[in-house]
């Protein structure tokens, strides 16, 4: 035997999270979180995410059935993700908004000793 076959084959992380946002018997919560955790998902993950597969007027052969929809917020990510990568391949600045907006906190206000508020 030789040695890689004795070693195995490790599945990257990028793959094994794929593999989970691509499980629809999976939550949707750790589906959702995992296509978040990809930092660059392949285009063709994505796509098959926001197209709807058409049912056929014939019918359905058993070899391949038909997909379940996929749900609202997985498609959500999924489009910013997708809008992310496409323009990040064609070179332009990526603006789009953030998939979990962070809380800003306000500074504090500096009490005035002598107790007023306004700084006059």
């Amino acid at each position: 035997m030789h040695e890689d076959e004795s070693m195995g084959w490790f599945m990257s992380p990028e793959a094994a999270l794929a593999r989970v946002v691509e499980d629809e018997k999976a939550p949707i919560k750790s589906r959702v979180t995992a296509l978040e955790m990809i930092e660059h998902p392949p285009l063709e993950l994505l796509r098959r995410l926001l197209v709807k597969e058409m049912p056929k007027k014939r019918k359905q052969d058993e070899t391949r059935p038909l997909r379940k929809s996929v749900p609202s917020k997985l498609q959500a990510v999924a489009a910013i993700k997708y809008a992310r990568e496409v323009r990040l391949r064609q070179g332009q600045k990526v603006s789009l908004p953030r998939l979990r907006p962070t809380q800003t906190t306000k500074p504090p206000i500096d009490a005035d000793p002598a107790g007023n508020l306004l700084g006059i």
